[in-house]
C-alpha cells in the first residue's frame, strides 16, 4: 500500500472547524461570517478548510448536518405511523428553538446564494425527504395509512 501524500487529516481540527462554523453562523448569520473567521476561531489555516470544503456554504451545511442533523432524525417507534407522529413533534420543537432559527435563516440566505442553496438541498433536504418517503412507505405496508 502506498502511503498517502501530505499530512494526515486531523479529526480534532475537523471537529473544531464544524463547531466554529456553527457557532459563528448561529451568532452572526451566514452572510456576516467568512472562511477566514471560521479558520481563526477553529485555530486552523484557511487552506485547511479549503482542502476539505469547496466554499463556506459547504462548511456550514456539513456543520449543520454533523452537529444538528442527528437531532432531526426519525425516532424509532413501534409502528411507522407512530414514528411519523414523533417526528412531527420533534420538528415542531426543533423549529421553535435557536437551531430552528438558524435553519430558517439559512433557507432565507439560500434564496440569494446559489452555493448555499445547493448545499442545503443536497445535504439537508434530500436526505430528510428520503427518510419521510421511506417511513410513509413503511406505514402503507403496515396498513396504517392508505396508499
Amino acid at each position: 500500500m502506498k502511503k498517502p501524500i501530505g499530512r494526515p487529516r486531523s479529526e480534532a481540527a475537523h471537529d473544531a472547524i464544524l463547531r466554529s462554523a456553527l457557532r459563528l453562523v448561529t451568532k452572526r448569520g451566514f452572510r456576516a461570517v467568512t472562511v477566514n473567521e471560521i479558520a481563526a476561531d477553529a485555530g486552523v489555516g484557511k487552506m485547511t478548510i479549503y482542502r476539505h470544503w469547496p466554499n463556506k456554504a459547504a462548511v456550514i451545511m456539513d456543520s449543520l448536518v454533523a452537529l444538528i442533523g442527528r437531532e432531526s432524525e426519525f425516532p424509532k417507534a413501534g409502528t411507522a405511523l407512530e414514528s411519523i407522529r414523533l417526528q412531527l413533534n420533534l420538528q415542531v420543537s426543533l423549529f421553535r428553538s435557536q437551531r430552528g432559527n438558524l435553519i430558517r435563516s439559512l433557507v432565507g440566505e439560500a434564496q440569494s446564494d446559489p452555493d448555499l442553496a445547493a448545499a442545503y438541498h443536497d445535504r439537508w433536504l434530500v436526505p430528510r425527504r428520503e427518510l419521510v418517503r421511506d417511513t410513509i412507505l413503511q406505514a402503507i405496508a403496515e396498513g396504517s395509512i392508505r396508499k
